[in-house]
């Protein structure tokens, strides 16, 4: 699955094995064998995506 922006723009691909553990911000609980969490607060996509290299 896809994580897409306020647009509709892919953002970030979750691998299939990641997927049923995924917790998204407007769950509740997440039933299964572990949660799966992802930080955005330094992320950087698109043209930006050097940004990451320092």
């Amino acid at each position: 699955d896809w994580t897409t922006g306020p647009r509709g723009e892919l953002v970030l691909w979750i691998p299939e094995e990641y997927r049923e553990g995924l917790w998204w911000a407007r769950n509740l609980h997440v039933i299964g064998r572990s949660k799966v969490t992802y930080n955005l607060k330094a992320f950087v996509h698109g043209t930006d995506w050097t940004q990451c290299y320092t």
